[in-house]
Order: structure tokens, then C-alpha cells, then sequence
């Protein structure tokens, strides 16, 4: 029976941990160019991203952070870049509700977590590449790195758990 018990108690707590809670995402942000000024935007260039606070932005209407890295080869000369943002996942609709049209916002899930590379068969120059991943700040490296963190966290901290209330 105790067994079963701790069997049960440690796939809850696995679960738990990948299941989102109903708040926003948080994402790193950062740009190629400065908004313009009229925009009343906090400058965040991707040229001096640094991981600190000031690339961190709240994303309301979103449930996954995304980068973008492309590759332009101009005249022989290869430039690299690199974005970050939160996913463009909102869909601003009419609703007829009480007699009278309301804007309504809904959360689309069009992404699935990792990375594409898009293949736009020859029309550009550049090789870009989309990654989307769910999980805060998420946007910063490789998906597989931040998923091995995740899995390593877990399993400790059911391991934790289990010693505190089984090893009594």
C-alpha cells in the first residue's frame, strides 16, 4: 500500500510541474533596430542582449516565448541575428454578445515547442529559423538544454520530497 501511495505522490508532483498555471508568460525580448520614439517603448536591442532584467518583458497573450535567428549573406559577407519576443498568438475578433458587437480577445495555440527552419525555396537570401518554447524566459538557447533542466529539477525534487515524508 505505501508503495502505491508513493507511486501515485510521485507522478503527481512530475505532472505538476508541467502544468501551466493561468498567468502570463514571461519572455526575453529584444530587437534588431530601436522603436521609434513617438512609441514610448524601452529600447532592448538584441546587439547588447545581456540576459538581465531589462530583456524581460510580461507577455498577457501568450503561452509560449519564441526566437528567431537568421543568417543573410550580403555581397559575399554573412551577418548574423538573432530575436526574441513573445509569440504573436493573439486574435482580436467581433463578438455579438447582448444585442451589441464586443471586441473580444482569444489566445490562439498555432505552435507546437522547438525549432523550424523556413524553407522559402530559394525567395530570399537569408536562412531563418523559428524556435517556440513554453516555460518562462525559455527563449534563451536550445530547447533541449532547458528541457534536460526541467526533467533533472523534477526528478531531484521528487527524490527530496520522497526522503522528507517517507524516511520518517
Amino acid at each position: 500500500m505505501l508503495s502505491l501511495v508513493r507511486i501515485v505522490f510521485s507522478v503527481i508532483l512530475t505532472f505538476q510541474s508541467y502544468v501551466p498555471i493561468a498567468q502570463s508568460i514571461q519572455c526575453f525580448k529584444c530587437t534588431i533596430v530601436a522603436p521609434p520614439a513617438f512609441r514610448n517603448e524601452t529600447k532592448r536591442l538584441c546587439s547588447s542582449f545581456d540576459y538581465s532584467d531589462h530583456y524581460i518583458v510580461d507577455c498577457p497573450y501568450s503561452t509560449f516565448c519564441m526566437k528567431k535567428t537568421y543568417v543573410v549573406n550580403l555581397h559575399a559577407k554573412l551577418i548574423n541575428g538573432t530575436v526574441r519576443d513573445c509569440a504573436q498568438q493573439m486574435n482580436v475578433i467581433q463578438d455579438y454578445e447582448d444585442g451589441r458587437w464586443q471586441k473580444k480577445i482569444l489566445i490562439e495555440e498555432p505552435y507546437k515547442e522547438g525549432c523550424s527552419e523556413i524553407n522559402d525555396k530559394g525567395q530570399r537570401s537569408s536562412k531563418t529559423t523559428y524556435c517556440y518554447c513554453k516555460g518562462d524566459l525559455c527563449n534563451t538557447s536550445s530547447r533541449t538544454q532547458g528541457t534536460i533542466f526541467i526533467i533533472l529539477l523534477t526528478v531531484m525534487f521528487n527524490y527530496v520530497i520522497a526522503k522528507l515524508f517517507y524516511n520518517h
